[in-house]
């Protein structure tokens, strides 16, 4: 269904009824990616309401009308929150997810009951030449590019450049790569300590989006945190290895086996 929430109309699923699990998708996912892990809940716990939702600019959700940050994100799910009338949430955020539930759940600490993180981004890595080599040639072609356009270039030779020099996230993007490089260039590092919820961790070992060092550094600076690996597994854990990832999230929630 399709709520207005801030403006945007904003899509989301729900199963059940009871205690509130909102899950959080990922950057160029949707709530399609995040179903079974919905449905899964909704079967093994009781007395449970679980929503997965579209971020603004995603799936079946409205595009923001001027690019975004973390926080126009983590005010949109304040908000989304409020008009369902939940007052504790628990909170699963995957990659992009994870990002803002970490923020949301430090700034609202009253309204987090659980907090999990599924390879989560949130820290940004160390950078090397190859990396401010790119930033730097990025914001250049983005003066010339300006100048082109005014002279009637076309968009082929702008995107030849993109697909060249951009990461695989800022290629897709689209009208969100603004949103993107605003979001993926901001450090939670700060807000990790101020976490109060109990948080579990959940990281495929060969992650390459967000490494597994992520998670060490977040289960360190994260309070009454714990850290499950599931092998073999990469940046979408929970779907290289469901079995591995329900056992290690079940017994968190609540759930029965």
């Amino acid at each position: 269904m399709k709520i207005q929430i801030q403006g945007l109309g904003t899509y989301y699923e729900t199963q059940g009824d009871g205690d509130a699990i909102i899950l959080l998708h990922g950057w160029g996912a949707d709530a399609n990616t995040m179903r079974p892990i919905l449905m899964f809940l909704r079967n093994k716990i009781e007395k449970v309401k679980v929503i997965s939702m579209d971020f603004p600019g995603f799936g079946l959700s409205d595009f923001p009308p001027l690019p975004w940050n973390v926080d126009n994100y983590v005010q949109h799910l304040l908000s989304f929150i409020n008009e369902l009338g939940i007052p504790v949430v628990t909170l699963l955020g995957h990659s992009f997810g994870g990002r803002v539930a970490i923020n949301f759940a430090a700034l609202y600490p009253s309204r987090v009951n659980r907090l999990v993180l599924v390879d989560s981004a949130g820290i940004i890595p160390k950078r090397g030449i190859n990396y401010y080599f790119r930033v730097y040639f990025a914001k250049t072609f983005k003066f010339i590019n300006f100048a082109l356009q005014k002279l009637g270039a076309n968009m082929a030779f702008t995107n030849k450049i993109y697909s060249i020099f951009g990461s695989e996230d800022y290629k897709h993007a689209g009208k969100m790569r603004e949103t993107f490089v605003r979001v993926v260039n901001r450090d939670l590092k700060e807000f990790m300590p101020m976490i109060k919820s109990e948080t579990l961790l959940i990281w495929g070992d060969k992650d390459k989006a967000t490494p597994l060092q992520d998670a060490f550094s977040m289960k360190s600076l994260i309070p009454n945190s714990s850290l499950i690996v599931i092998k073999g597994a990469g940046h979408y854990s929970f779907l290289d290895n469901f079995d591995a990832f329900t056992k290690a999230l079940l017994p968190f929630l609540g759930g029965r086996a």
